[in-house]
């Protein structure tokens, strides 16, 4: 992901940035009653890397992201990998080298790898007895209780899950309504005025 400015101890700046991520990620992660008391915070464990293939489809991505970093003329506008956001919460010294070998890269994402925003899977649609709502979206065992965001989805999409989320909203709010969907006439047909 490039964007046009730089993003340094927790402040957007000028420059530029790039950010290296995974979007099909294999490692599944869990999410845990913590108690009977629902004012208890769950308990999450994302298990990041707990599929070995996911640390070097991700490593094999820093190297193309640093690879491009130093072709003509970014070369000349980045002065190397900024860590600091890492070392400022706690993580490693941040010093990711462009001549790492493979365990050593490896090593550095275990250390400082981080989680994007967008998780999916924590409440999964589906059929099966271990989807926690069905394609109505009604949680499974309860009665007038619908999830209606990303957590539905049984996997991450592969782009911004914006998309994705209003399609489910759309759903819902047809589902809610007791409305059928849209017909599946053209668009402009739909939106023509009379």
């Amino acid at each position: 992901m490039f964007y046009v400015r730089s993003f340094q101890n927790g402040q957007f700046g000028a420059g530029i940035g790039m950010r290296t991520g995974l979007l099909r990620p294999m490692s599944r992660g869990t999410i845990r009653l913590r108690s009977a008391d629902p004012c208890e915070p769950a308990v999450l464990d994302p298990r990041l890397f707990s599929v070995d293939s996911d640390v070097g489809r991700l490593a094999a991505g820093v190297r193309e992201s640093l690879a491009i970093a130093a072709t003509a003329p970014m070369d000349s506008w980045i002065a190397g990998p900024d860590t600091s956001d890492l070392r400022a919460v706690g993580f490693s010294d941040g010093s990711l080298r462009a001549d790492m070998d493979d365990d050593q890269l490896r090593a550095w994402l275990r250390a400082n790898v981080q989680t994007f925003a967008h998780m999916a899977g924590g409440c999964r649609m589906g059929l099966d007895e271990n989807a926690v709502v069905d394609p109505e979206l009604a949680v499974r065992g309860l009665d007038a209780l619908r999830v209606v965001d990303i957590s539905v989805l049984p996997a991450v999409v592969s782009g911004h899950s914006q998309a994705a989320v209003m399609a489910i909203a759309e759903r819902a709010a047809d589902l809610i309504l007791g409305r059928s969907p849209l017909h599946t006439g053209s668009r402009a047909d739909t939106l023509a005025p009379a």
